[in-house]
């Protein structure tokens, strides 16, 4: 006997807390509707559940595709900022590559001038060629 009694009892305090919780708004009155209840706690409308969302009997199927229809609009979002994210990374690397790039052929064309200028070439020919060597390598390099 004192077994059903504390049965009852703890079956008793599950409720009080689950009437305590904070549920999904009711479809009539927009109050709180616990998970499963056939009613609603606080105007006692009829409920039906998907997918632990309430409803008004007979609606179940278009709470259904309003559901799936937000997981989709979830997993596209969701792709669309991994893509985002994807490209970001993509275009650091790629603008990485570039300045790395770009130094080495200043460094080839400075060495070119300095070469070409030392070599008894005038300034502005040295210059000249150069920047000549200096294009013919940055078309090939970002061709």
């Amino acid at each position: 006997m004192a077994l059903q009694q504390l049965l009852e009892t703890q079956k008793l305090a599950q409720q009080v807390a689950q009437s305590n919780s904070k549920g999904k708004p009711c479809p009539y009155c927009g109050g709180d509707a616990i998970p499963n209840y056939q009613r609603c706690k606080n105007c006692a409308s009829p409920l039906s559940w998907v997918e632990g969302h309430p409803c008004k009997p007979g609606e179940e199927g278009r709470l259904t595709q309003s559901l799936a229809e937000d997981r989709k609009q979830a997993a596209e979002k969701e792709v669309e900022d991994n893509n985002r994210r994807y490209q970001e990374k993509i275009s650091e690397k790629a603008a990485q590559q570039g300045c790395t790039k770009l130094i080495a052929v200043t460094g080839i064309v400075l060495t070119a001038a300095l070469c070409l200028y030392a070599g008894g070439l005038s300034k502005n020919i040295g210059f000249f060629v150069a920047t000549t060597i200096g294009i013919l390598v940055l078309a090939v390099i970002f061709g």
